[in-house]
């Protein structure tokens, strides 16, 4: 879930704590790849079970899906992978009216209110508080399943936030991440569709305005390499290993990186700073670079107000600046260019850094983030049964 400052968003950690907060393989085995022969839904022709596709609408950052609630009321909610509560604006929000919320959640009469209210508040003045209903929840056209979801009867900022970006009509979110992030008396949306006999894994691919969602496998024209998920980690998190820039090793040891968590929420690359100063300093000795944006030292330190208007489009930029490869465990390795590693480009603005750093300071998440940016033409699948993570190329048309 994230919070925003003028343009610029603030990952809140999983909507749980008051904090502020493409891609190359090597030669896979069938096994590896998910196909039709493994236990893995691809959708394939031999797959017992095909996954369920759902549209994404999106502009970059944010990324949308209807999703409907007690089997009548549809509602456009902000799709979250660092979160895992349902929660949405209710009828008696007035303040939700005020933000621009439309429509309103109404408990219908199979929804069974469970009388426990809850809250958030967050280190920049936003918030919201409101009760825990069971209702029906199906996003897309996936089967509807009961969860215990938040009905937000006052909100102070948290939904301008979930729209700054897009400039959409959101009426909650939906959090897709490990239940380890839910609050108490909430339950997850994916845990309900495994206990409802749906394969436990799920996958999307984000283009730069729109997205796809699948339920329950993949796509099975992508060919995903595998890597292990850290167990334990309140996160989807994997192991990174290292970070080239224009295929140029930082010289870092591989205890620089550490575990990377895959957000959809989030709206860039984070690095601990010893690693963030490394790719900095990599970008800025790229000719083309200072060219275009003097001082990588002093860009990366603006926010999304300093963007840098120019006549290139992200094609050409993409062609002259260095990309970004990230290596995971067991040598996955995933290539972003520039206008998705580390550049964001803004409508009547330009281009804006991407790329972030926390300082020393984690706030109790992993050392990585990876926001929806360097998550670009990419398929990314989180096998929740198996506890691992697939990566395949996945351009958008």
């Amino acid at each position: 879930m994230f919070v925003a400052t003028k343009r610029r968003s603030l990952k809140v950690a999983a909507i749980l704590s008051a904090m502020l907060v493409g891609c190359s393989s090597s030669s896979q085995s069938a096994d590896s790849r998910g196909d039709a022969s493994t236990t893995i839904p691809d959708g394939g022709a031999d797959s017992a079970i095909v996954p369920t596709a759902i549209a994404l609408g999106g502009c970059g950052v944010n990324y949308t899906a209807t999703v409907t609630l007690g089997g009548s009321q549809p509602f456009t909610f902000v799709v979250d992978t660092g979160s895992s509560i349902t929660g949405v604006g209710g009828s008696s929000c007035a303040s939700c009216v005020d933000g621009g919320v439309a429509p309103l959640y109404a408990p219908g009469p199979d929804a069974t209110d469970t009388h426990k209210p809850t809250s958030e508040s967050f280190a920049n003045g936003t918030g919201w508080s409101g009760e825990i209903f069971s209702d029906s929840v199906s996003v897309g056209s996936a089967p509807p399943v009961n969860v215990d979801l938040v009905d937000i009867g006052s909100q102070n900022g948290f939904f301008p936030a979930l729209d700054s970006f897009c400039g959409a009509s959101i009426s909650g979110i939906i959090g897709l991440g490990p239940s380890d992030l839910l609050y108490a008396g909430t339950s997850s949306y994916l845990d309900q569709l495994a206990q409802a006999g749906s394969p436990d894994i799920f996958s999307f691919q984000l283009c730069p305005s729109s997205g796809n969602l699948w339920l329950g496998g993949f796509d099975p024209k992508f060919a995903p390499s595998w890597t292990p998920m850290i167990s334990g980690d309140r996160f989807y998190a994997v192991s990174m290993s290292s970070i080239q820039v224009a295929g140029q090793d930082l010289g870092l040891a591989a205890s620089s990186f550490g575990d990377a968590f895959v957000d959809t929420g989030g709206d860039a690359l984070w690095l601990p700073q010893a690693t963030f100063d490394a790719v900095v300093a990599k970008i800025g000795s790229d000719a083309n670079f200072t060219k275009l944006f003097g001082s990588a030292t002093a860009f990366f330190k603006s926010n999304y107000d300093a963007c840098v208007p120019l006549t290139q489009s992200s094609a050409d930029l993409d062609a002259m600046l260095p990309p970004l490869t990230l290596t995971f465990a067991g040598g996955v390795t995933v290539q972003a260019p520039a206008t998705s590693a580390y550049l964001m480009y803004f409508e009547g603005c330009g281009y804006a850094p991407a790329l972030f750093t926390r300082g020393t300071n984690n706030q109790g998440l992993p050392p990585i983030e990876m926001g929806a940016p360097i998550l670009h033409n990419k398929l990314i699948v989180i096998d929740r049964a198996n506890q691992r993570m697939g990566f395949a190329p996945a351009p958008c048309k």
